[in-house]
């Protein structure tokens, strides 16, 4: 409003976790009713920009569609929830700060909570190539005000206190800190949280619907606890993509049922793998699905069966959280061949659990998921901290323990008859004889 004609970019990682978050808040809390920056009829959902009447102007953009501010010139860029950006990401906006009306220069502002050490904000930080301004909880006046915590303050860092290990250090005390004895050293969040675009097949007009060759849910059942619903999709080099997403509390078995068959609708899912601790939850599945799909020798099989709930390996038998390891980065290839894709989640995040400070989706709970500490204080290998929350991640466990010995894809389902079977003796494989529809 001071400075006429100016140029300011918005962004986040994505255009939609910018929408639901820095946009709510602005329009709710800053503008005030009316305010003509506030033009036309668009919902924050659908708006492109805040127009004022001096010709200053700020506009909205997601990361993940770069093609929106490649080849514009701005004075001001900010990244909201920084922590999410490459400094690939940080390096092509710090090329489009030449607009020259604000400061010669053009300025960038990074806003974000800590994370690990390690981070590259972190150490662009140490090495002096951009300032660090810290701020605390008490700077915020509506937690501290006239010397006091508010009731709102008091409420909000009693949550925090109650935190542990490093979210502690990031959103209670304001430190750059590494996870100690992470059950899984082999996750960054740089590399297997992805834009929806960089799935295989991905359109913009069918978004997630059949991008990929096939489909499948996993499960962890949950009612004070979360209960998570995973949906997987198998690209054709059998690479994983958690592609959607519920993490809820206080729901009852009919409505994940509902939205399992929704899921079913929606993606055509092959199997559901379910934490086997519920039998009777199972067999509601089944029954709301209608029981079964047709197996690849065209016989009936349940849809929801329990999962491997084995955590640890032994011997030849590979354990839930080697899985998961081995999917996060292939010991032959040193590719990740797992990728949980962004704005995933449905039903929005659970308000309780936000509330609360505590984790609302798997990602979440990846960022503090370590080991028990021996009285050395020495990590032990697979025993995940008492306590830790890993709802979201026991169903990514069942979904990499089942995906191991499973394919339903499109050529498996073409493979025709075992060589015994009567199918194969009367040579329907040889004149075309789809084994779906036997």
């Amino acid at each position: 409003m001071s400075n006429p004609g100016v140029r300011i970019l918005w962004c986040r990682k994505t255009r939609k976790s910018l929408t639901i978050s820095v946009l709510v808040e602005f329009e709710a809390s800053v503008l005030p009713p009316r305010h003509p920056a506030k033009h036309g009829t668009a919902t924050a959902a659908h708006r492109e920009s805040y127009e004022y009447p001096n010709g200053s102007v700020i506009e909205l953009a997601g990361l993940d569609n770069p093609d929106r501010f490649l080849s514009a010139q701005y004075d001001l860029i900010c990244v909201f929830e920084a922590h999410e950006a490459t400094l690939d990401d940080w390096q092509v906006l710090i090329s489009r700060t030449r607009n020259g009306k604000f400061t010669p220069a053009g300025q960038m502002v990074a806003d974000t909570n800590p994370r690990e050490a390690g981070h590259w904000l972190n150490k662009r930080a140490k090495a002096g190539n951009m300032q660090r301004l810290k701020s605390r909880h008490f700077h915020n006046p509506r937690y501290f005000k006239n010397g006091e915590w508010t009731e709102l303050g008091k409420a909000y860092l009693a949550r925090l206190y109650t935190l542990s290990g490093a979210r502690r250090a990031w959103l209670l005390e304001g430190r750059w800190d590494t996870a100690e004895g992470p059950v899984f050293p082999e996750y960054r969040d740089n590399i297997h949280i992805i834009s929806p675009r960089e799935v295989p097949g991905w359109h913009e007009e069918e978004a997630l619907r059949q991008p990929l060759d096939w489909y499948f849910g996993a499960v962890d059942w949950g009612s004070t606890a979360p209960g998570v619903f995973q949906v997987w999709g198998v690209s054709q080099d059998r690479v994983l993509y958690r592609v959607a997403e519920i993490y809820r509390t206080s729901q009852q078995l009919d409505w994940w049922a509902d939205r399992a068959w929704e899921f079913k609708e929606e993606f055509d899912l092959q199997a559901i793998v379910c934490d086997p601790a519920q039998p009777s939850m199972i067999d509601h599945f089944n029954k709301r699905m209608g029981y079964c799909r047709t197996s690849i020798r065209g016989n009936p099989e349940l849809l929801a069966f329990g999962a491997n709930n084995k955590k640890a390996s032994t011997g030849q038998d590979m354990g839930g959280l080697d899985a998961v390891r081995h999917y996060l980065k292939n010991g032959q290839t040193g590719k990740a061949n797992l990728f949980l894709v962004r704005d995933a989640m449905r039903y929005g995040p659970d308000r309780d659990r936000k509330y609360a400070e505590k984790p609302v989706c798997t990602e979440d709970e990846l960022e503090s998921y370590v080991n028990e500490k021996n009285e050395d204080g020495k990590p032990i290998k697979d025993m995940p901290a008492k306590g830790s929350e890993d709802h979201g991640i026991d169903s990514m466990r069942y979904a990499c323990t089942f995906h191991l010995t499973h394919d339903f894809g499109p050529d498996v389902l073409k493979k025709g008859f075992d060589p015994d079977s009567m199918g194969f003796i009367a040579r329907h494989d040889e004149v075309g004889f789809d084994t779906d529809e036997y």
